[in-house]
């Protein structure tokens, strides 16, 4: 340290240009930020910058020459040890650490440690420690901004998918629908006629089915019921049109008693991941038993869908389960495959507050 100081500040008018150069050196030292100190190679302090004594709350004259720094950072010392001997056999050390003192915040430090070796010879180490808690919270803001960005233009893609599913549906309905159900009624003015014969009937029913066919493929684009009358009943009778067409046995039970108080963008997503779940195991023949409930805990809604193929697994690149995984990002969820008493379960956990 500089001896002809006036104030601490600056140089006597008759100090030397080194003396003048040091004390230069010793203000930028004692005015920056980061934490600066150097232990010799007995762990004593031999300096300590203005920053790494308020840190601490000691004086220079509590610290240079007399605390050790096992004594000084005390129970925290665990922390840094491993470093100390490290650095004190002459290795370079560069790590995180995380600091919480009585009546003080939690703070984060990339610390560096750098032997000082003079003719081969370790006798001590720099210390440079550096709080990077608002590097830490520019990244937190950056990511909660790229995620804002995702969940716009994950439910842009969202919207989008469902708009496109109304208009085809809409077409099959209203327009197709339409055409076959006129020419099933002139089949019936025919046949009261008496122009009735096999054949007519053999159109009629192939139109009947084809109706009740674009019916069902309406009902699967957008689920009408679920719009009109609630979640409840158009959940329930997409899963009983669902068991008749694929022969299988289905158990669904709500337990979320706020299920209707949902926006219909989040009752519809739910409607679609049961769906696509539904779906994805009506195509693995040893699936045959199907459970799904949906309750809620606070914030989350849990849904636990079950089937009684314990080696089923799901297909993760299939279009059906790529369209859940976009709903689990867009609702900061997350899914799990499990076995559960003799039953696979894929159990999701979405933040759809109601």
């Amino acid at each position: 340290m500089p001896r002809k100081l006036v104030n601490n500040n600056f140089p006597e008018k008759n100090a030397s240009e080194d003396e003048i150069f040091s004390a230069i050196c010793f203000r930028v030292v004692d005015n920056i930020d980061a934490l600066l100190a150097y232990w010799d190679n007995n762990g004593v302090c031999r300096f300590a910058n203005n920053s790494y004594l308020k840190l601490f709350g000691k004086s220079r004259m509590q610290m240079i020459g007399i605390i050790k720094i096992k004594d000084l950072y005390g129970h925290l010392y665990s922390k840094v040890r491993p470093y100390v001997k490290k650095a004190l056999e002459g290795t370079k050390q560069v790590f995180e650490l995380e600091l919480n003192f009585p009546n003080q915040s939690t703070h984060h430090y990339i610390a560096t440690y750098n032997p000082d070796k003079i003719k081969g010879k370790v006798k001590g180490f720099f210390a440079h420690m550096t709080d990077v808690d608002l590097i830490k919270k520019l990244d937190t803001k950056l990511l909660d901004s790229e995620k804002a960005k995702r969940r716009e233009i994950l439910r842009s893609v969202i919207e989008t998918q469902e708009t496109e599913r109304e208009l085809i549906a809409y077409e099959l309905r209203d327009k197709v629908n339409q055409t076959l159900a006129y020419s099933k009624m002139m089949l019936g003015t025919a046949a009261l006629k008496g122009t009735h014969d096999a054949l007519l009937e053999k159109i009629s029913d192939n139109i009947h089915a084809t109706i009740d066919e674009l019916n069902r493929i309406s009902t699967n684009l957008t689920p009408s019921v679920i719009t009109m009358i609630g979640f409840r009943s158009g959940i329930q009778e997409y899963i009983d049109n669902f068991k008749r067409q694929n022969l299988l046995k289905i158990q669904a039970t709500i337990d979320d008693e706020k299920i209707e108080n949902l926006s219909m963008n989040d009752k519809i997503s739910v409607f679609r991941i049961v769906q696509n779940y539904l779906i994805i195991t009506s195509r693995n023949p040893g699936s045959k038993n199907i459970s799904i409930n949906i309750k809620r805990s606070g914030a989350k809604l849990i849904l636990r869908l079950k089937n009684n193929n314990t080696d089923f697994e799901l297909p993760l690149h299939s279009k059906e389960f790529m369209d859940i995984e976009h709903r689990l990002e867009y609702y900061d969820g997350t899914w799990h495959h499990v076995h559960e008493k003799g039953k696979k379960t894929l159990l999701i956990e979405l933040e759809i507050a109601v």
